[in-house]
């Protein structure tokens, strides 16, 4: 697992929410679920 990685995982637990999530990371939806 990459630091990248590890960040997308954090922004969806403190999101609950994947669009939102890939906002912040700044990543499509589709990019941060296929993750």
């Amino acid at each position: 697992m990459t630091i990248t990685q590890l960040q997308y995982v954090l922004a969806v637990a403190e999101h609950k929410n994947f669009t939102l999530a890939a906002e912040k990371c700044f990543v499509t939806q589709p990019t941060l679920s296929m993750q």
